[in-house]
């Protein structure tokens, strides 16, 4: 009787950045559970830099932290370039999923290692500036999953073909009973997203004195979700009455508490207050390449009781919350949340594990690093110039590990960039 050695199930690693909101995280997250749906023997571990803030954790999502110090993102630090490498060649992954900004250690050792890169991007406020700093080498990169509808991105030609629209990724989330408000007095829930912009406590203080004006003449029930990135509690001017959140893993139980949301306009807030129907005052922030006020704009247009709020003025805003609040609701009574974007983006990044799993077997094959994932064509130079040089440039690169080489070169192009000459 012969029997059939059982395939090892599929590792797809996840890395979203982590410094200024919970989006990315949040994101990706609800990708690994549909994923984890659809697959249910795959490993989904994510590798973060910092804290997960118990997000991963109540999901029961495995994670490996790393030194939340920026210095260290540098692909010249030796101290992360081991750090990953020994997690890609314990973990082996199939894929490697980034969300919009790639640690770039890690992407580099996964480039090196011939290991699949799939990244989920939305759109940018300025793409050409970002695929210059982020950019990672286009035939590195698998799929490009785009969490919104169709639309024009400036992405570079090589990734034209590789993208797949999926529209809103929304976590699935259960809506819990809650605590009801006080009857007759309507309930406030002021959200600043993960809590990390710079300009999160200047929002907070005007939303704060914007109540206090407004409960001059209607009586008001409040509560701030400050975000598991704020650091502005010394600055933060609280108020009477006001009860404050750092951090709700559910946030959509929260918000459907509410008679009105005053937020700022990340990608998983606008997604989940929208899903909600909940009435909404919206206040963009600037972000170097998340145009918070066109996301805010483009939704306003086409989803009922949604304000943009662009002015400094408490008073204006204490107007604009009473006129809200004597508004027919159009909340949506549901026990649960979702979107089909996170389980196409999941389907998506199967099928590239599954392409792995069965044409590569590098991890037998090869040693970690040392491999040519792009094929025996990458190097057009192999013939040219005297036999001498050609025979110092086959050795070295045979002598050293592709991820060092990258890691040279890239010191080497920014050496460049500032001197010209060189």
């Amino acid at each position: 009787m012969s029997s059939t050695k059982a395939s090892p199930p599929l590792t797809i690693l996840f890395q979203p950045p982590n410094h200024i909101g919970m989006g990315h995280i949040n994101r990706l997250s609800a990708i690994a559970l549909a994923l984890r749906q659809a697959a249910p023997d795959a490993q989904v571990p994510f590798v973060l830099s910092g804290s997960s803030h118990t997000l991963l954790e109540s999901l029961e999502i495995p994670c490996i932290p790393l030194p939340d110090v920026h210095e260290l993102w540098s692909v010249e630090s030796p101290l992360i370039a081991s750090l990953v490498g020994t997690i890609l060649d314990r973990l082996k992954p199939h894929v490697v999923v980034f969300d919009c900004f790639p640690l770039r250690p890690l992407a580099y050792a996964a480039i090196a290692r011939g290991i699949p890169i799939v990244l989920c991007l939305r759109e940018m406020k300025d793409a050409g500036r970002y695929f210059s700093e982020y950019g990672l080498p286009e035939n590195a990169i698998r799929t490009v999953i785009v969490p919104h509808s169709p639309r024009e991105m400036g992405l570079p030609g090589g990734l034209r073909g590789k993208v797949i629209f999926v529209g809103t990724i929304l976590r699935r989330t259960r809506i819990h009973p809650s605590l009801v408000p006080e009857e007759g007095k309507p309930h406030v829930v002021i959200c600043g997203g993960g809590g990390g912009n710079p300009g999160t406590p200047k929002f907070y203080d005007l939303v704060l004195q914007a109540i206090t004006e407004a409960r001059a003449s209607r009586r008001l029930d409040a509560t701030l979700v400050a975000g598991p990135l704020f650091q502005g509690w010394t600055r933060l001017k609280l108020i009477e009455g006001l009860r404050v959140i750092p951090f709700e893993s559910n946030l959509p139980t929260l918000l459907a508490t509410a008679d009105l949301v005053i937020c700022q306009a990340g990608y998983n807030t606008l997604a989940e207050v929208t899903a909600l129907g909940l009435t909404t005052i919206c206040m963009p922030v600037d972000n170097t390449f998340d145009d918070q006020f066109a996301r805010a704009r483009e939704l306003s247009a086409v989803t009922p009781n949604f304000e943009v709020f662009s002015n400094s003025d408490p008073g204006e805003l204490a107007k604009l919350m009473i006129a809200c609040l004597d508004r027919p609701s159009s909340k949506r009574v549901t026990d649960e949340i979702s979107s089909p974007g996170a389980a196409l983006a999941a389907n998506a990044i199967l099928a590239a594990a599954q392409e792995t799993a069965k044409t590569s077997k590098r991890f037998r094959i090869f040693k970690p690093a040392q491999i040519n994932p792009f094929g025996l064509k990458r190097f057009a130079d192999d013939n040219e110039g005297p036999a001498l040089v050609r025979m110092a440039r086959r050795a070295y690169r045979q002598a050293v590990p592709l991820d060092v080489r990258l890691r040279l070169h890239l010191r080497l192009l920014r050496l460049i960039r500032r001197d010209p000459g060189l």
